[in-house]
């Protein structure tokens, strides 16, 4: 559901993709380096992805949804780009604040998204 259909799952901007090529090098002794890409799908990319302050049951929500994943891959659409990656997510962060009006608490999702390649179930 990190696809996009759910606004309310569409994170926060501004949000942090890092990617990263994976680059085998020979050296050799004249100085000269011969390079090539490490395999077929030698691009890391991992996004830093925030919801701030967001009702509990749509917090709540995105973390059973992750939980349930249980480390298999899911869509996620990065906004920004409109490409719709398989992603993993292994590592991730709620911190709770209580407000007086409205729902009576919010919470805030960090979440680190690894792009997956291949069998990602």
């Amino acid at each position: 559901m990190f696809d996009g259909t759910v606004p309310c799952w569409i994170p926060d901007i501004p949000s942090q993709r890092d990617d990263e090529l994976r680059i085998r090098t020979a050296q050799f002794g004249d100085g000269y380096a011969q390079r090539t890409a490490d395999g077929i799908n030698y691009l890391d990319q991992q996004w830093s992805l925030t919801w701030e302050l967001r009702e509990a049951a749509d917090i709540n929500a995105m973390v059973n949804y992750i939980v349930a994943a249980k480390g298999n891959a899911f869509s996620f659409k990065e906004m920004q780009t409109g490409i719709t990656y398989q992603v993993w997510c292994d590592t991730w962060h709620v911190e709770w604040v209580l407000r007086r009006k409205g729902p009576l608490y919010w919470g805030t999702l960090s979440a680190e998204f690894r792009r997956a390649y291949g069998i990602t179930a």
